[in-house]
């Protein structure tokens, strides 16, 4: 992320609200002056990222424009650094030393299809719909995928994977994975790309069993 948009989301972080002038007061006191136009540019492009909404307005005492007051969204959470990198890790290799690898598989597919069946995506629907859904649930879990229709069919396409940083080390996420798409989508999906292998992302062919 653009350094002046992590630092408006500390700020908002630390002060639970403020409005542009107060934003622009911080940075200026950080890292120098600043123009209030770049910092609402900013917010602007965190509020289409759905990181940042104005809550209420501050009206002036007297004529002119009301100030905007700026807050956190819930999924902004996600940008601040938590302990549970560091948890998982340790939970998955406490999994890997008391579980043969063949049952931590059966409870990592387990755990991808009891994840997909909170998306509710019925099996008889149009594989579009199905895809549409998919990846408006992956959104949700902190994915970032889209689909397209290629020279090879149908593909689903993941940027970004809220795992990526423990998967090389721990193929059963991968797994999960594949098979939280494979549930979603009432499908067996076909790896295409994978990050773990060097790919700039992952990447499913999905071919519509109903068809």
């Amino acid at each position: 992320m653009q350094s002046t948009r992590k630092q408006i989301l500390e700020i908002l972080k630390e002060r639970g609200q403020a409005t542009v002038g107060e934003l622009v007061q911080e940075l200026t006191e950080r890292h120098g002056p600043i123009a209030s136009v770049t910092v609402r540019y900013h917010l602007d492009v965190l509020r289409d990222d759905g990181l940042v909404e104005v809550t209420r307005v501050k009206r002036r005492e007297g004529p002119g424009r009301p100030r905007y007051v700026y807050t956190l969204t819930d999924r902004a959470a996600d940008y601040f650094p938590e302990n549970y990198r560091a948890l998982l890790d340790h939970l998955l290799r406490l999994l890997e030393a008391h579980f043969p690898k063949e049952e931590l598989v059966g409870m990592m597919e387990s755990l991808g299809r009891a994840m997909a069946n909170q998306a509710g995506i019925r099996p008889d629907a149009p594989i579009e719909e199905r895809l549409r859904i998919a990846v408006e649930f992956l959104a949700k879990h902190g994915y970032k995928a889209h689909w397209d229709v290629g020279e090879w069919g149908f593909a689903l396409h993941i940027t970004h994977c809220p795992y990526h940083h423990l998967a090389g080390s721990h193929d059963e996420l991968c797994i999960m994975d594949t098979n939280l798409i494979a549930a979603l989508l009432h499908t067996t999906p076909q790896k295409l790309h994978r990050i773990t292998e060097g790919d700039a992302h992952c990447a499913y062919l999905i071919e519509d069993d109903a068809a």
